[in-house]
């Protein structure tokens, strides 16, 4: 059964947070990068991409969205005139490494098949779409777990040579850069995790067109190695309203070949608010697959329309998760021949770096104390050390172990033996 966990008291302070990472982020962003939405802003939410040291991750899916009206400026629904259906289909391609316990880099790519039909006119077009590299940072691995990430999304088409011929566009053909963060908080530790993440951001994008605040929060869980997994929130993004057309009125109901006239390319100012639920199956630490749904709440200049998804997340390091070990890591030749006081048990996981165990006050555990764990072989008896941490939180049967050292790259599973050192 799962515990609650001590970091759901700091939720109240999670807003405060993420507000100084926006603004810290936003800087940044402004000194460093160079703003039509570009259509996949639209349908690609902001997420934290987030792979362990040495670990590759593949993440692939198939949406499709489709749609007939747009909301307009004041966030009424209005049906395009002359357009019976505008359809896009997206397959998305995502690769992450682990190129350091606390730096995760990724590249994705994504294809689209866009079919509009109207009236007047009908047309299709295949090709790729803006195709999106970024790196993530942790930058505080405690109880609340925070990472920034930078990210930008480059087109892989050009809408000069798709309006020449005649051809639907397949985006905005802008450049966009997006720098921003990502706290997250476990609420319930154990077999079953359950976490809390919201994150944040600032996207600024070429043409003039305007900046936005990408934002999602979600409430996600997962087992520890198989089970149903299970997500839902909301998502979006707020326009900073930069764009110079701002003050044009544009129409959201006049169908044109170049988008059928939807608000999903070559909209101004737009701003959005959608929910979206997922559930999956996870069928090993290395494999999971999901699908989902997701459907705007509020928009303004934005197209309405519902998306489904069906996708994976896999593991293709060349050994699982709980085996894989990292090249340079070594043991100390004096871990191990330690004495101990005390004999407790890892009770959960918060995450790569936060521990409970079963040692606390009444087994002589102080604030500060040194902690070894110890691997348990599969005929039950005790393996080599795997790391050493240190208590931050205590109470009388139990604590919390931040860890200090790694001396093996395996993945610390509940039920793994923790000892208090009391001679080096």
């Amino acid at each position: 059964m799962g515990k609650l966990h001590r970091s759901s008291r700091l939720l109240p302070c999670f807003g405060h947070r993420l507000a100084h990472l926006g603004w810290v982020a936003g800087g940044i962003c402004s000194f460093l990068l160079p703003s039509i939405s570009r259509a996949d802003f639209q349908l690609q939410d902001w997420k934290l991409h987030r792979a362990e040291k040495g670990e590759w991750n593949l993440l692939g899916s198939v949406s499709a969205f489709q749609t007939k009206a747009n909301l307009d400026g004041a966030g009424n629904r209005v049906n395009i005139t002359g357009l019976d259906q505008y359809r896009r289909t997206a397959t998305n391609l995502a690769l992450e490494y682990g190129i350091h316990s606390k730096m995760t880099v990724y590249v994705r790519g994504t294809w689209l098949w866009n079919d509009i039909s109207g009236t007047s006119t009908s047309a299709s077009r295949f090709g790729f779409s803006d195709q999106s590299l970024g790196m993530s940072l942790r930058l505080i691995d405690k109880s609340l777990i925070v990472d920034l990430q930078v990210q930008a999304d480059l087109p892989a088409y050009s809408n000069v040579r798709d309006f020449s011929a005649g051809r639907p566009f397949l985006g905005d053909s802008s450049t966009d850069f997006t720098v921003g963060g990502f706290a997250t908080a476990p609420l319930v530790t154990g077999e079953r995790q359950w976490n809390l993440r919201a994150g944040a951001g600032y996207t600024f994008r070429s043409a003039q067109f305007s900046a936005a605040v990408p934002w999602s929060i979600e409430l996600l869980t997962r087992p520890e190695s198989r089970g149903f997994t299970f997500a839902a929130g909301a998502s979006g993004f707020q326009s900073l309203k930069t764009d110079p057309r701002g003050a044009l009125n544009i129409s959201a109901s006049q169908f044109s070949p170049e988008n059928g006239g939807s608000f999903l390319v070559n909209a101004v100012n737009p701003s959005l608010a959608a929910a979206s639920v997922s559930a999956g199956y996870q069928t090993s630490e290395s494999l999971a697959f999901h699908a989902a749904f997701r459907k705007p709440v509020w928009g303004r200049a934005v197209a309405d329309g519902g998306m489904v998804e069906a996708g994976f997340r896999w593991n293709i390091s060349s050994k699982a998760p709980a085996t894989r070990k990292a090249l340079g890591v070594k043991r100390p030749e004096k871990v191990g021949l330690a004495r101990y006081a005390g004999d407790g048990k890892v009770t959960a996981v918060v995450n790569t770096r936060t521990l409970m165990v079963s040692l606390g006050s009444d087994a002589g555990v102080a604030m500060g104390d040194l902690i070894d764990i110890f691997s348990v072989l599969p005929d039950g008896s005790l393996g080599e050390p795997v790391a050493r941490g240190q208590v931050v939180h205590l109470d009388v049967e139990q604590s919390q172990i931040s860890i200090l050292e790694i001396y093996q790259e395996t993945a610390i599973k509940e039920g793994f033996v923790a000892r208090k050192p009391i001679a080096l």
